[in-house]
């Protein structure tokens, strides 16, 4: 990934796997659609990219651990790469609590070859469990696409009628890389 590439907070909390791209003709589609909305939202600048495999928190889980699994993680890889994900709806992390923290607002991606490559990913590192039960069953690809203003202290209501009504325009996304991050940041592998 680009050395500018800001790694969010959450990402230094814990080890994980995922996929991106650094430039994608999908993403200028969906900022164009998302302009109404900039007042609130704050835009994802590329690269883009989906996680797809959560390891554990990073105080519970030796670095070595991780190093170890890198060549597994580079087969499955090399089976699903390129991958082609279709936009198939938005949705926002205050679906949960609507109270603002740093609310993103999410891209819901389909692909059934990213739901073969999660579940092999899952099945090739089945002794680090299944994290935050967000894999498995209940793994929902999605982009993050933008944060919430750091001065809304609340999703506004118009943000959630967007969301609740918006009608996307068909876009792709082809991804072609893979990452691990770290603590230390991303790094492709």
């Amino acid at each position: 990934m680009p050395k500018d590439y800001q790694i969010p907070d959450s990402a230094y909390k814990f080890y994980g796997t995922g996929i991106f791209e650094n430039i994608s003709p999908g993403l200028d589609e969906i900022n164009s659609f998302l302009e109404s909305i900039k007042t609130y939202y704050q835009p994802k600048v590329t690269p883009i990219h989906i996680s797809c495999r959560y390891f554990g928190y990073c105080d519970e889980v030796p670095e070595e651990k991780i190093e170890f699994l890198i060549p597994a993680l580079k087969t499955v890889y090399k089976k699903y790469l390129p991958l082609d994900c279709y936009a198939s709806g938005l949705y926002g992390s205050w679906e949960k609590k609507l109270i603002a923290g740093r609310h993103l607002l999410m891209l819901e991606v389909r692909s059934e070859k990213l739901k073969e490559l999660h579940l092999e990913l899952m099945a090739a590192t089945k002794a680090f469990g299944d994290f935050m039960a967000v894999q498995g069953k209940n793994f929902r690809p999605h982009i993050s696409v933008g944060h919430l203003r750091e001065e809304f202290k609340q999703v506004p209501p118009e943000i959630i009628e967007f969301v609740n009504n918006a009608e996307l325009p068909e876009c792709k996304f082809t991804f072609t890389k893979c990452y691990i991050y770290t603590p230390k940041g991303y790094r492709e592998i």
